[in-house]
């Protein structure tokens, strides 16, 4: 898991962090990482909401404008 983390946010700590853990199972590494990648899930999915929400609020005006519910001036 540390590996996949470390390879898909390429942030200095977590290398270090991954690395700590997978050599002496520190409880504190393992505490950190889990703080780190809780983070960073959060972040990326905010991120994926919004651009779904976009998408969606875009497809909806497409379609309200192809249906002349909306005047496109």
């Amino acid at each position: 898991m540390s590996i996949l983390i470390t390879a898909i946010t390429p942030a200095p700590g977590l290398l270090f962090l991954s690395m700590a853990l997978n050599s002496n199972q520190s409880l504190v590494a393992q505490r950190l990482l889990g703080l780190i990648s809780q983070r960073i899930h959060h972040r990326n999915l905010t991120r994926t909401r919004r651009c779904l929400f976009r998408k969606l609020q875009e497809a909806s005006l497409d379609t309200a404008l192809e249906s002349g519910k909306v005047n496109a001036d």
